[in-house]
């Protein structure tokens, strides 16, 4: 079993490794899935760049020989994380809020109970 604290600790470690070796932007490393990282050439595919929809071109940076324990690790990791928490994501750094129940709503393994917005405050807007 992987330990909640461990995981988020690796998965921290690895991510921040991983979008300053590779340069990559927020939106793609929010995007990227576990079969855009080729574990054999060590590269990563950058499908859902900045710009994709107009002037953005994807692309495949390699990952350098320093980081992959550190990544192959935290696919080691991941792979169990998905399993024992019943999240089928193909995300490469899933956030944990993707999991879904058999009502196909989103339920996430961090899930609280969210009190709708109340009406607004006219204190507020002084």
């Amino acid at each position: 079993m992987v330990k909640a604290l461990i995981f988020l600790w690796i998965r921290a470690y690895a991510l921040v490794l991983l979008c300053l070796d590779a340069g990559t932007r927020n939106k793609e490393i929010r995007f990227a899935e576990v079969g855009d990282l080729d574990t054999k050439s060590w590269t990563l595919d950058i499908v859902h760049v900045k710009g994709e929809a107009t002037y953005g071109e994807p692309r495949i940076v390699p990952i350098r020989e320093e980081i992959r324990p550190v990544i192959a690790r935290y696919l080691a990791a991941r792979a169990k994380w998905v399993i024992e928490h019943d999240c089928p994501s193909k995300a490469l750094f899933p956030s944990g809020d993707e999991r879904s129940s058999t009502e196909g709503r989103r339920t996430g393994w961090r899930s609280r109970k969210r009190e709708p917005p109340g009406p607004p405050n006219p204190k507020n807007n002084l």
